[in-house]
């Protein structure tokens, strides 16, 4: 019996040692593997950091027609356009432009007189990127985000942030604004309305090629991130990647709010659209809406100006036909017509000039803004 587990013992040991070898020579990661975990680990970090944002609305365009299908407000935002960023008053341009080494860039423009200045790069942006582009400043003239890629990036295009440095005349070095805005897709533009306090960004994150997404949310006051252990992991990825904007809805009430500050844009949109008139602010910008100048004291500029316009109208109407009449009239009728007609030229050249004051005057507000 004794002999017997002995060559049973000594029949299994070769295969224990067998096991032993396996485990020694376990194969090493590839570099493609080691890559690839450090991306995902990048991605988990990134999760873990995702904001809290309220996205209110999504619409899916094609990239190509992607600045005629952006809800937000224009004139108080600063105007985005295949060209680049032209800010709220008009006479700073960022644009983006290839440079000798064939990447993208961003350079700047000041509208001085009736010309811009010759393009200037903008100064303090990483030279690594691959390609800046879609640039967006806040109103505040200082604050920027623009979408860039790099290898510093989550996958594709990234959205950036950064901030002008006026004593040392560049920007600081920028910031990945991180999940949910960004992803392993290309993430274009992002942009704030503060008016109406609504921001779009751009996104083609799970749609086919040539088409995006553009998600309209609420401007945070404070920067919160989720608490992976409220959320958990499950659905703190799908809050990171937006697979449902409803799920970003914790207050109702807000949500609705912001519902009809849309709703407003768009009628701000149609009425722009039907131009009641046309008041040109500066080469680059041209109001054609009461409903455009937001500050009420400059929109009650704004509505004599057009009433005085009208009254303008119609007595240079008058003043036409009275014209025609003196020159058809009899020589007795022109002895009575010409006091008339000449105190009529008179009033609307002096409403021409008063008119004339009554533009530089809400210019001047405007540009005080």
């Amino acid at each position: 019996m004794k002999k017997f587990v002995c060559l049973a013992l000594i029949a299994l040991l070769p295969l224990g040692l067998c096991a032993q070898r396996r485990r020694a020579k376990k194969k090493a990661p590839t570099p493609e593997e080691l890559v690839a975990q450090a991306h995902e680990e990048k991605l988990q970090l990134a999760r873990l950091s995702t904001a809290q944002i309220t996205f209110v609305d999504s619409v899916v365009i094609p990239l190509d027609s992607l600045y005629g299908a952006l809800r937000l407000s224009a004139e108080e935002s600063g105007q985005v356009s295949p060209e680049g960023f032209v800010s709220q008053l008009g006479n700073k341009r960022i644009t983006t432009m290839r440079t000798a080494d064939g990447r993208m860039r961003l350079f700047e423009q000041d509208l001085i007189g009736q010309e811009w200045t010759p393009p200037a790069q903008l100064q303090g942006l990483p030279e690594s990127d691959l390609q800046q582009q879609y640039p967006f400043m806040l109103s505040d003239g200082t604050t920027l985000y623009y979408a860039a890629e790099n290898e510093e990036g989550l996958g594709g295009l990234d959205i950036y942030m950064t901030r002008y440095d006026a004593e040392e005349g560049r920007f600081l070095s920028p910031a990945n604004i991180g999940m949910p805005f960004n992803s392993e897709a290309n993430d274009y533009l992002y942009m704030v309305d503060d008016f109406h306090q609504l921001g779009a960004f751009v996104t083609d994150r799970g749609q086919e090629p040539g088409m995006v997404c553009v998600y309209t949310f609420i401007p945070p006051a404070t920067h919160t991130t989720y608490n992976v252990d409220e959320v958990g992991e499950e659905r703190l990825r799908a809050l990171a990647a937006i697979n449902s904007i409803r799920d970003t809805w914790t207050d109702r009430d807000v949500v609705t709010e912001a519902q009809k500050r849309i709703q407003e844009m768009q009628e701000d949109r149609k009425l722009s659209r039907t131009k009641d008139f046309e008041f040109v602010v500066n080469d680059r910008l041209t109001y054609t809406s009461l409903s455009h100048f937001r500050d009420a004291s400059v929109r009650k500029m704004a509505e004599l100006w057009l009433k005085n316009s009208k009254t303008l109208q119609d007595n240079r109407q008058r003043l036409d036909n009275m014209r025609r009449r003196y020159a058809d009239a009899a020589p007795a009728q022109k002895s009575r017509m010409s006091t008339q007609l000449l105190a009529l030229e008179a009033d609307v050249e002096q409403a021409e000039s008063n008119l004339h004051t009554q533009e530089k005057a809400i210019r001047k507000a405007l540009l005080d803004k």
